[in-house]
């Protein structure tokens, strides 16, 4: 015979049972968890400078123009001016955190050699933004990652070339919220025209003359990162 007490006993354990898996998934399902995380805001400026383009320059530690010519290879004739065959690119790398507005300038002094001076405007200073130009960094297996940095933001304003010589010149100025941004700055001596015929963006002066002084002319580039 079947012991109706054990029957009882039985389905009254499994019935607490469930209620108290369905009490204790109630009440964890109620607590809350406490997440954080803090962004402060600030900014950092770092900078390579390759001879030529980025994308197939040589790195250096300085620009060196080297002896002004009066004409590029494959001329048979002079140009009647001087300038330099060779140009520089200061890539500009800006580390904006918490979305600080900035600006980037550039202060040059003018090239001299003793009181003999390069014509400023022969000296010229060309911002660049290229979409193209990529954050990189170390991957987990010390692979290199790379990530382009994509469309100019709305809101910032890159500044037209001109002449280097000038205190703060603008050369970058960025979104009401900053974002971080790689700006290139090109630096040239010439005499409005590249080795292949294009214009020099910003050339709006006379050339160097084939007889300023000789000498060994020399000046110093500052670049800045200022929040507005």
């Amino acid at each position: 015979m079947f012991d109706v007490r054990k029957i009882l006993t039985l389905g009254i354990g499994v019935l607490c049972l469930l209620t108290v898996e369905t009490s204790f998934a109630d009440t964890m399902s109620a607590v809350p968890l406490r997440v954080q995380a803090q962004v402060t805001q600030s900014i950092e400026l770092s900078y390579v400078i390759f001879e030529g383009a980025p994308v197939d320059g040589v790195l250096v530690d300085s620009m060196n123009f080297g002896i002004l010519k009066d004409r590029f290879e494959g001329d048979t004739v002079s140009r009647g001016s001087l300038f330099s065959d060779r140009w520089y690119t200061v890539m500009v790398v800006v580390g904006a955190r918490g979305g600080p507005h900035y600006e980037i300038t550039q202060t040059a002094s003018a090239l001299t050699s003793g009181t003999a001076e390069i014509p400023a405007n022969a000296y010229l200073c060309t911002p660049v933004y290229a979409a193209e130009d990529e954050w990189q960094w170390e991957g987990p297996a010390g692979e290199l990652m790379r990530q382009p940095q994509g469309p100019q933001p709305p809101g910032s304003v890159l500044h037209p070339a001109g002449t280097a010589v000038e205190v703060n010149k603008k050369v970058y100025t960025s979104e009401p919220i900053g974002s971080s941004r790689i700006v290139q700055i090109i630096y040239s001596i010439t005499n409005g025209y590249k080795d292949n015929g294009e214009a020099w963006p910003g050339f709006t002066g006379d050339p160097i003359p084939t007889n300023i002084p000789p000498g060994e002319y020399s000046g110093t580039i500052t670049v800045t990162v200022t929040t507005l």
